[in-house]
């Protein structure tokens, strides 16, 4: 469903009486939805969008009904939150949600099909946990990474970003649920130290596929091909780096690489959002090394713990700051409205 032109609704919606929406009633949780708008795209479009929605939704039952409601708060909430193609951060995480998809799902393919010789941080047979989670979480989010790939590699985004916020949850609340000691013992810093290895990586991965708005998400060849190539990528990456010696060095000359070999591109944000996709994975393979050698130095785990958070603390400032500028020229797959869906 398409958000409304920038011509005002006619004068037959406007007259509608508040409540009444169009022909066929307007449901309550569409209504609700309605109210997430800002007041005045609401004054303005309101109408319009219920009109729409309801005549989508006509004899498809409850369902079809939720879903299209869901479908418009998604589409309020972006635009509360400044989440359109004419934002900085929102085209930012656009050009990362192909990256994002690759590098989540080979690295989560790497955990569960592992190379020989290759042995993920926090794992431990004698407890079933792979990747500071269970074995079945990892499996859960390899699957639904897997799934959020293909369904890019197919040119279909919105089942994409379904799959890999399943998968971010999932793996999240296995963390949460490992550290639940931590809490009842009220230690922060314990909890961070705890979440940062895969849950928070993963809730950025999330937030920036969340981030992209519909209407600048591409299913183009090239955005496929590349995506299937990181993934591939990553995959060996991945494996590489859980090895010893020098090839523990590979994600990190990798990511290092893709960066520069995208500073010469017309797009100016590629490089950064290469390393923002990337960035969990060089969370999930260093930070265990990183937090060994500074507490080994004196520096102590907690100040370790607030330091290697910093990356993560920075992205979080400062995308929403980034999304306060609008682009100047923005091209033509920017220019129309975003859509509702």
């Amino acid at each position: 469903m398409n958000t409304p032109s920038s011509s005002p609704a006619s004068p037959s919606h406007r007259t509608s009486a508040p409540g009444q929406g169009s022909p066929g009633g307007r449901s309550r949780s569409l209504a609700l939805a309605l109210r997430l708008y800002p007041g005045g795209y609401r004054d303005r479009y309101g109408e319009e969008i219920a009109t729409v929605a309801a005549e989508a939704t006509a004899g498809r039952g409850r369902a079809a009904r939720w879903h299209e409601a869901a479908s418009v708060a998604g589409h309020a909430l972006r635009l509360r939150a400044g989440l359109t193609p004419d934002r900085s951060g929102a085209r930012l995480a656009a050009v990362a949600a192909p990256f994002v998809v690759a590098v989540a799902a080979g690295q989560h393919l790497a955990l569960v099909l592992r190379l020989p010789h290759t042995e993920p941080p926090l794992t431990f047979p004698w407890t079933d946990m792979v990747g500071g989670v269970p074995y079945a979480i990892a499996l859960t989010a390899a699957a639904l990474w897997s799934l959020s790939l293909l369904s890019v590699l197919g040119g279909h985004w919105q089942p994409a970003r379904a799959a890999a916020v399943l998968a971010a949850l999932a793996v999240l609340g296995a963390r949460l649920d490992y550290v639940n000691d931590a809490f009842v013992r009220f230690d922060p810093l314990l909890v961070l130290e705890n979440l940062l290895v895969m849950g928070l990586p993963h809730l950025l991965w999330a937030v920036l596929l969340l981030s992209a708005p519909r209407d600048l998400l591409t299913t183009s060849w090239s955005t496929r091909a590349c995506a299937a190539a990181t993934a591939a990528i990553t995959f060996l990456a991945a494996s590489a780096g859980w090895q010893e010696g020098a090839r523990a060095a590979t994600p990190a000359v990798v990511v290092t690489l893709a960066a520069v070999l995208a500073l010469p591109t017309r797009d100016r944000s590629l490089p950064l959002a290469v390393v923002l996709a990337a960035l969990p994975l060089l969370f999930f393979t260093y930070e265990q090394t990183l937090m060994g050698t500074m507490g080994e130095s004196g520096v102590g785990r907690n100040p370790a713990t607030v330091l290697l958070a910093l990356p993560l603390l920075l992205v979080a400032l400062g995308l929403p700051l980034l999304n306060r500028r609008r682009t100047r020229r923005p091209s033509p797959a920017t220019a129309p409205h975003d859509t509702i869906r």
